[in-house]
C-alpha cells in the first residue's frame, strides 16, 4: 500500500511538472492576438501565404526553444534555474553578451504585447477630446504598474508559467474557439442553414480542453510558487 501511494504521489508530481511545462510553452506563443495585424500587413495577402508564414515562423521558433532548453538541461541538469543565464558566472564575458542580447530581445518584443493591452484600455475608457494626452497617461500608468510588479517577482519561471496558463492557453484555445463558434452561428442564421454539428462538437471539446488546461496550469503555477 505504501509503495502504491508513493508511486501515485510521484505520478501526480510528474503530471504537475508537465502542466507547468505546457504553461511555459503556451507563454512562448502568447502573441496570438497580433495575428490579424500580421495578416493585414502581409504583401499579397491571402490565407495560403499567411498559413505558410505562420507555419514557418512557429516551426523556427519551436526549434530555437527546444535547442535552448536542451542545451540548458544538458549543461546544468537539475540545477538549471528558470532564467538559464543566472546559472552563468557574472564574470563570464560571453554570459554578459548573452544578457545584453536577452535585454534587447525583451525591449523589442515587449511593445508587441504591451500595445494590445494599452489599446484595449484606451478603447474602453478613452476620452473624447485630448485623446493623445489620455493615451500617454494610460501608457505611463500601465508601465508604472508593470515595473512595480517586476520588482516583486524574482522567479521568471513562475511569471512565465502563470502568464502562459492564464493568457497563452486562453488566447490559443479558448477565445479563438468562442469566436469561431459565434461565427458558425451567425453564418448559419444569415444563410438560414443548420449549424454544422460536427464542427460545433469538435470546437466545444477544444474549448473545454483549453479551460481545463488553463485552470489546472494556473493552479499548479501558484502552488509551485508557494
Amino acid at each position: 500500500t505504501t509503495s502504491r501511494m508513493s508511486a501515485a504521489s510521484t505520478m501526480m508530481a510528474g503530471s504537475k511538472d508537465w502542466f507547468l511545462l505546457a504553461s511555459l510553452l503556451s507563454y512562448c506563443f502568447v502573441a496570438h492576438y497580433n495575428a490579424p495585424k500580421y495578416y493585414s500587413e502581409l504583401n499579397d495577402t491571402s490565407l495560403p501565404r499567411f498559413s505558410k508564414m505562420a507555419t514557418s515562423s512557429y516551426l523556427s521558433a519551436a526549434v530555437l526553444y527546444i535547442i535552448s532548453m536542451a542545451l540548458g538541461l544538458a549543461i546544468f541538469g537539475k540545477d538549471s534555474q528558470s532564467f538559464i543565464l543566472n546559472n552563468l558566472s557574472p564574470r563570464d564575458p560571453l554570459a554578459f553578451v548573452a544578457r545584453l542580447a536577452f535585454g534587447g530581445s525583451v525591449l523589442g518584443s515587449f511593445p508587441l504585447i504591451f500595445i494590445g493591452m494599452r489599446n484595449w484600455f484606451v478603447e474602453k475608457w478613452g476620452e473624447r477630446g485630448g485623446r493623445g494626452g489620455y493615451i500617454k497617461r494610460v501608457t505611463c500608468l500601465l508601465l508604472l504598474v508593470i515595473s512595480t510588479l517586476t520588482t516583486q517577482f524574482k522567479d521568471i519561471g513562475f511569471v512565465g508559467s502563470l502568464s502562459g496558463a492564464m493568457f497563452g492557453v486562453t488566447m490559443a484555445f479558448v477565445f479563438p474557439t468562442i469566436i469561431y463558434l459565434r461565427t458558425l452561428s451567425m453564418e448559419a442564421k444569415k444563410k438560414q442553414l443548420p449549424i454544422p454539428v460536427a464542427k460545433v462538437i469538435l470546437n466545444c471539446i477544444l474549448l473545454m480542453m483549453g479551460v481545463f488546461l488553463s485552470g489546472i496550469g494556473t493552479y499548479n503555477s501558484i502552488a509551485s510558487y508557494r
